[in-house]
């Protein structure tokens, strides 16, 4: 392996897609947070792993737990996957990985955004409550003709960005194999011009045969 044919953004991105997982199965880091009130509830979402909680009280979601389990294999595929296409760029079938593994981070941030977004405005369309994706809001609440204003915060955690670097090194990993590609066969057509050339050289040279 030579350095000059690594695919040095795509190494990057599988590198970003095993932190993620890792940062998930061992810390449970999530991408966005939800906290409402003082203790109240609090919410820890990510497409590799949820959490939440009412009043103390763990709030489970089987069908979710399953797809964190899903996602959390689709990154690790595609972090193998990737890492494999970025150190034998080279070869013939290194494309039919990159097609494979770059598309997960893309789809994944995508299907998690429009999903946070749904949420949203699901919420506020039969709750009539406004829960912006980054920053806080109070909430009236009535009860017992009591009103009271609970303050909902949300925001995206550091790891969100991880995720988002990760998607953007595997469009670069992709855009930078498509350069390759085009100088290769740029290449290609320089040495199949040489070598036309010189095989009219060749042929130049050789005597000619008198006819008898």
């Amino acid at each position: 392996m030579e350095f000059r044919e690594v695919n040095w953004p795509g190494l990057a991105c599988s590198l970003g897609a095993v932190a993620l997982v890792l940062l998930s199965v061992l810390y449970r880091a999530a991408w966005w947070c939800v906290l409402i009130g003082d203790g109240v509830g609090q919410a820890e979402i990510s497409p590799l792993d949820f959490r939440m909680s009412l009043v103390g009280v763990s709030v489970e979601v089987p069908i979710i737990r399953f797809l964190n389990v899903g996602s959390r294999l689709t990154f690790v595929a595609c972090a193998v996957v990737m890492f494999v296409y970025s150190v034998m760029a080279r070869r013939s079938f290194s494309r039919y990985l990159l097609g494979f593994a770059y598309k997960k981070p893309l789809l994944m941030l995508g299907f998690f955004a429009v999903m946070l977004v749904v949420s949203a405005l699901y919420v506020e369309a039969f709750f009539g409550v406004y829960v912006p994706l980054m920053g806080t809001v109070n909430v009236l609440v009535s009860e017992g003709g009591t009103t009271a204003k609970v303050p909902v915060s949300t925001s995206f955690t550091w790891v969100f960005w991880l995720a988002v670097a990760t998607a953007v090194l595997a469009l670069v990993a992709k855009i930078y194999d498509l350069k390759v590609s085009i100088k290769k066969g740029d290449d290609d057509e320089v040495v199949v011009e040489a070598l036309k050339k010189a095989k009219l050289l060749e042929d130049m040279k050789e005597p000619v045969k008198p006819k008898l």
